[in-house]
């Protein structure tokens, strides 16, 4: 009888790519940090297969340290010899030479809060060809221009609000830079109706001279009611002043002619608490009297042309959209929702690195959420 020869098999990530995929979604945290160690190959794959889109806040605690995290809250394990801010140079060299493999296919990053300049750089420039750049609650603290994203994203919002004695002042938001070679920016701006000072909010602009490099804007209003408009308030809607719009009008308008731009929902633009009429409007009434603050902004910057070549530079720039017509335009439900949608900042889970290299966590009721 002829003896067989057994041939041993190795099932791994070149073999069977799928499994990985399968570990992914299904795979307690716990299970797929303990996977992650059993070798550099897999390591590897599931480090850059949590790196499609990565969210970057201060360490809580300690201002020059970096959290980086994946959209479920969970701590990013290849960035922890990193972002804890304790490591000795050789750990963070070598740290960061991994770091800039699995980030080459990088798709997003989100930039939260004050973003510690100094420890962010030498990251932001393994990421200088991410696609997509979100700046994140305080968009003026983000300067990093070596990220070269073709697409940012800023969500802000109008605050007027004393830090010390919470008396009322005008609110104000921010932009933050445009550097080049960024494409097209989105600016989700969000605002309370209610505040009594609000037909006298301003959008603060730190890049008066755009990118030309930029081609798109879009504007995405929200309002969120906190308290409810006075009368006091209503009664400054006489002046038709149209508030912080007037100020992002006329940085809108100061880009070249061929930039298009389209502001989406603005229903959402309340022209009385805004102080721009004193009776409710139309979708149409409100759309045309935008149009005219644009007008307005744009005889402010070009002076010398005539009433006819202003109306028609505002109507080839100027577009409006509801969010449904937005979404359908872009043709993906993923990529509207990355440019309108902000996750929710949580502190990341408690994780830590211990002398067995394995990765430990505390009990959690949704370990298996993370992705």
């Amino acid at each position: 009888m002829a003896s067989t020869t057994t041939i041993p098999v190795t099932l791994n990530h070149t073999s069977y790519p799928h499994i990985l995929d399968n570990i992914l979604q299904n795979s307690p945290w716990e299970c797929f940090l303990a996977w992650r160690t059993s070798s550099h190959e897999i390591r590897d794959r599931l480090d850059t297969h949590l790196s499609r889109h990565l969210i970057v806040t201060p360490r809580q605690g300690n201002v020059e340290a970096l959290s980086v995290t994946i959209p479920s809250s969970r701590r990013h394990p290849a960035f922890a010899n990193w972002d804890d801010g304790e490591n000795i140079d050789e750990e963070r060299a070598m740290a960061l030479k991994h770091i800039r493999e699995i980030v080459k296919d990088t798709k997003v990053v989100d930039l939260c809060e004050a973003v510690p300049y100094e420890s962010f750089v030498p990251v932001a420039m393994a990421l200088k060809d991410v696609p997509m750049v979100r700046l994140r609650r305080n968009p003026q603290q983000h300067p990093f221009t070596e990220m070269k994203a073709k697409t940012r994203v800023v969500f802000t919002e109008l605050l007027g609000q004393h830090p010390v004695t919470g008396v009322p002042i005008p609110p104000s938001a921010s932009i933050g830079l445009v550097p080049h070679p960024v494409e097209k920016l989105v600016v989700n701006i969000r605002y309370d109706p209610g505040h009594p000072l609000l037909h006298r909010g301003h959008i603060a602009l730190f890049e008066p001279r755009p990118p030309a490099s930029l081609q798109q804007v879009v504007v995405k209003i929200s309002a969120s009611r906190q308290v409810a408009a006075s009368d006091d308030q209503l009664a400054y809607a006489a002046f038709g002043m149209g508030g912080w719009l007037n100020h992002l009008a006329t940085w809108i308008m100061a880009l070249p002619a061929d930039t298009a731009v389209t502001i989406v929902d603005i229903d959402e633009f309340d022209p009385q608490c805004n102080g721009l009429s004193e009776m409710p409007m139309s979708k149409a009434e409100l759309e045309e009297a935008v149009r005219e603050i644009f007008i307005q902004a744009t005889w402010q910057l070009h002076g010398d042309l005539i009433e006819e070549q202003v109306g028609q530079l505002v109507d080839m720039t100027l577009d409006f959209k509801t969010a449904d017509e937005y979404r359908e335009s872009l043709g993906s439900d993923e990529q509207f929702d990355l440019e309108t949608t902000e996750i929710a900042v949580e502190r990341p889970h408690p994780i830590f690195w211990d002398n067995t290299d394995m990765w430990q966590v505390s009990d959690d009721p949704t370990a298996a959420d993370w992705m």
